[in-house]
């Protein structure tokens, strides 16, 4: 009889836990600009516009990820020798009837950045503003050099 209670309590107990918690949505349908997101080597995404009542947005933008071009960031342990590093990718972009690739770059020495007007590792482009916010892996900090494992956060956001 004990027994049977503990496994009808145990049974009760893993039923409340499971639809106490929220179901996560998809990762594709949760990308909205403004808000910066992961994106990995050849993954495409749909950026949906965040709409309210005062900014109502007409269209999806879609980006993929097409190639990281180059990583010369300098290892964390060796910043103070090297200047000048920058990791290079490539996205496309698609938004209506207008396609495109841009180029984003990164400078190194910090892991992650904020979208600002006085860096250059942003591009503005179609009424976008697409900033490169973090590169990983940072160099040296894993034995993988595969351009395809790579991922990038951005932050895409209407201007």
């Amino acid at each position: 009889m004990k027994t049977l209670k503990t496994f009808l309590f145990t049974c009760m107990f893993i039923g409340i836990a499971a639809f106490s918690c929220k179901k996560e949505s998809s990762v594709g349908n949760n990308n909205h600009l403004g808000e910066p997101f992961i994106i990995k080597v050849n993954e495409n995404k749909s950026l949906k516009p965040i709409i309210s009542d005062k900014n109502i947005s007409d269209s999806i933008l879609s980006i993929s990820f097409k190639k990281v071009l180059f990583d010369s960031r300098c290892s964390m342990a060796n910043c103070y020798l090297c200047y000048g590093g920058i990791g290079r990718i490539q996205i496309f972009f698609s938004l209506k009837q207008d396609t495109g690739t841009i180029t984003l770059s990164i400078p190194g020495c910090r892991y992650e950045y904020e979208c600002d007007d006085q860096l250059y590792y942003r591009v503005d482009t179609l009424g976008y503003r697409f900033c490169l916010l973090r590169l990983d892996p940072y160099p040296g900090d894993s034995n993988s050099t595969n351009k395809t494992t790579y991922t990038a956060k951005l932050n895409i956001t209407k201007l």
